[in-house]
């Protein structure tokens, strides 16, 4: 008896670790900063896309260089905790895209959270840990 409940708390303890593993290899976030740069970020990396020129209200805006860059499990931890608190700070979000505002998404799995933020403090710590990632 102790031997087969042995075995079914080694099975499930075996099946957390691995959906574990899943959920953070089909989780990323997706940034898009109020200048329409574009940041993706994995447990294990992150890419920015920049803005060029012809693509910027103004005309004459330049986001810099594309990059791609791994990250350390802090970082990526950082990151998460900060855009999970930005996804659940109702206060800084609002249902209308316009200038100075950027959007956050999560993708986990097949489930997508997407939200409009204003501009906050806690969207500029945000902001500062993505860019301290890419150098």
């Amino acid at each position: 008896m102790k031997l087969k409940i042995r075995f079914f708390l080694c099975a499930a303890v075996s099946i957390a670790f691995i959906n574990c593993g899943l959920r953070d290899l089909n989780m990323n976030y997706q940034y898009i900063d109020q200048n329409n740069n574009r940041f993706i970020i994995s447990s294990e990396d992150i890419s920015y896309f920049p803005t060029e020129p012809s693509g910027s209200s103004s005309g004459d805006y330049d986001g810099g260089d594309e990059m791609n860059l791994k990250i350390t499990e802090e970082e990526f931890k950082e990151i998460s905790k900060l855009a999970d608190s930005i996804l659940n700070s109702s206060e800084t979000h609002t249902g209308v895209r316009e200038k100075r505002t950027s959007i956050l998404k999560i993708n986990k799995g097949s489930k997508t959270v997407r939200k409009i933020l204003k501009p906050s403090e806690v969207r500029s710590d945000f902001e500062l840990v993505l860019r301290k990632a890419l150098h």
